[in-house]
């Protein structure tokens, strides 16, 4: 038997719970929901993107790299709520929910609206992809150098890896829930990381002068250029082009729709999925933006002027104090990488799979071909990338905007959902901004590869 209980809160007036339920067992599974979906969002986030995160601090300066991430993740958690009330409102209004971005746009504008977000999702995750693949290559160039003695350059090294590691590994995987171990080596090894790089700053305030020059030294000699850090960019162009960087270091609204439906099977009345989501997203990104900022502001803090856009090339593989340390690190953040890669290209080919209208099951030919056709293009793509602010600044231009700020707020604004919530304000706030972030930053992305 059911029977009303009200509730202070803008979800529902009024919730239903069984009689004679155990709330212990209620609150305790509502409670594992709530952590599993936290840990989910926290490894959509957590990426890549960190490595540039020093760069960016070093072209925004310490104040603006701050508040320009909080801003940055604050406005994504505030969009990812956006979605999830939207697909809960509009199940409300029509008897059952869309479980993905692309069914959710296709609700509100139609087959067209799905198809920009589908087409979205590939130009994201192939310059993801792209991303993963260049950054493995920084991190096992120089080690394999180092200890190996190989002379090859640093593309065939990638491409050793990419397809006799990360193509049979992908290749072998037909379903995500056989990726959940991928994705927590992948964020360990993340962790692993920021740490590293923070404990590395606390040690080098010891002896600023010296250490930082012997930090330098192998792999900058004819380096002089140690000003800083300051608090302020030195130019507008270097603020600019840095913006897009930290949007993209907390992309993640792919996952936001899916999370919360794994969430809300455990989650029973009184309590409500989306409030569990809302505060799971809360501690997902104030997590990242703990690790984001301090891995910005420590790593620009080491290196200053010389920060590199990928803070791993600083790091010498031989002569200072802390190689061998983060040589370990670097190879364990590698294999998290090349485990976590399959978990991309996955996304990808669902993707695929959903605009070329593949049938269910996927037939072996199309899912072998499919995939070959993306680590074929994928790997020709980085031979046009100089370094990893090439394709993050690409994507954290157009689509990390597009699909984190300017599609959630559209569509909580046209499905009325802003409305009943009161918040049509700060949506539209969060949708100018998005529209704002595009052509300036294209712009001076394209503008920088002119020059």
């Amino acid at each position: 038997m059911l029977k009303p209980i009200p509730l202070h809160h803008t979800e529902s007036s009024v919730l239903l719970v069984e009689e004679g339920s155990d709330p212990t067992a209620v609150a305790r599974s509502k409670d594992q929901a709530h952590w599993r979906g936290a840990i989910n969002l926290l490894a959509s986030i957590l990426g890549t993107g960190l490595l540039s995160m020093p760069w960016a601090c070093k072209s925004t300066g310490l104040v603006i790299f701050v508040v320009g991430s909080i801003l940055a993740a604050g406005a994504c958690h505030t969009t990812a709520c956006f979605l999830v009330r939207t697909v809960k409102f509009l199940a409300s209004q029509n008897g059952g929910e869309d479980a993905t971005y692309g069914r959710l746009a296709s609700h509100v504008y139609g087959p067209n609206g799905e198809r920009a977000i589908q087409y979205g999702l590939v130009v994201q995750q192939v310059g993801a992809c792209v991303g993963y693949i260049v950054v493995i290559g920084d991190v096992f160039a120089p080690i394999m150098r180092h200890y190996l003695g190989m002379g090859h350059s640093e593309t065939t090294i990638r491409n050793i890896f990419v397809w006799f590691f990360m193509f049979p590994l992908t290749v072998g995987t037909k379903n995500l829930a056989s990726l959940q171990f991928a994705s927590a080596a992948a964020v360990f090894a993340i962790c692993l990381f920021s740490l590293a790089v923070i404990v590395n700053y606390a040690y080098v305030l010891f002896d600023p002068t010296e250490r930082r020059h012997e930090l330098m030294r192998e792999y900058y000699p004819e380096s002089r250029s140690l000003d800083g850090p300051f608090l302020l960019p030195s130019h507008l162009l270097a603020l600019i082009r840095a913006i897009p960087l930290i949007c993209f270091a907390y992309d993640m609204h792919f996952n936001a729709v899916p999370i919360h439906e794994d969430m809300k099977v455990d989650i029973l009345p009184p309590f409500s999925p989306v409030q569990v989501f809302s505060s799971a997203s809360f501690i997902s990104f104030s997590t990242s933006l703990v690790v984001t900022v301090l891995t910005g502001i420590t790593g620009y803090a080491t290196f200053l002027n010389e920060t590199q856009p990928d803070i791993l090339i600083n790091f010498s593989v031989k002569g200072t104090y802390i190689a061998p340390i983060m040589n370990v690190v670097r190879a364990s953040y590698g294999i998290g990488l090349a485990l976590a890669f399959p978990v991309l290209v996955w996304e990808l080919r669902q993707v695929v799979f959903v605009l070329t209208s593949t049938p269910d099951p996927v037939p072996s030919l199309r899912f072998w071909s499919v995939t070959t056709f993306i680590f074929l293009l994928t790997s020709l793509l980085v031979l046009t990338v100089s370094d990893v602010t090439t394709v993050f600044g690409l994507v954290g231009s157009t689509v990390t905007p597009t699909l984190d700020y300017i599609m959630p707020s559209l569509l909580y604004l046209h499905s009325g959902c802003a409305a009943k919530y009161d918040d049509t304000r700060r949506a539209k706030i969060i949708l100018g901004c998005g529209l704002l972030l595009v052509p300036t930053g294209l712009g001076i992305w394209i503008f920088e590869r002119l020059r």
